[in-house]
């Protein structure tokens, strides 16, 4: 396996205000008109958002970023990742900084 980083980005302009950008990814209330009906946001540390869209969502394609993170800081840990993990119906990518959790290095084989 190679130890080189790969990056990806992907920009779309959009015609509004940064402010009702910004609000639609911050406000909860904003977030569930586009988004789930049950979806939330709560601001954390650093400029960092945790957004949960409900339960019983499911995208053709997921990325999860970071899962040993998503292990270590989230309040459920390991059950918020398999949730993460079993959202996509066809595609999945996992990018991550540094080591795999053990349980996803079992499933990938290494």
């Amino acid at each position: 396996m190679s130890s080189a980083y790969r990056s990806f980005a992907h920009r779309v302009d959009i015609g509004v205000p940064v402010e009702r950008v910004w609000r639609a990814f911050t406000d909860s209330r904003v977030l569930s008109r586009w988004t789930a009906a049950d979806a939330t946001v709560t601001p954390r540390e650093k400029g960092r958002l945790h957004v949960i869209f409900g339960s019983d969502m499911e995208f053709d394609g997921v990325i999860v970023v970071d899962p040993d993170r998503i292990m270590q800081e989230s309040p459920r840990g390991a059950n918020d990742l398999y949730v993460a993990l079993t959202r996509a119906t066809q595609r999945l990518g996992v990018l991550h900084p540094g080591t795999l959790p053990d349980a996803l290095l079992a499933v990938v084989g290494i």
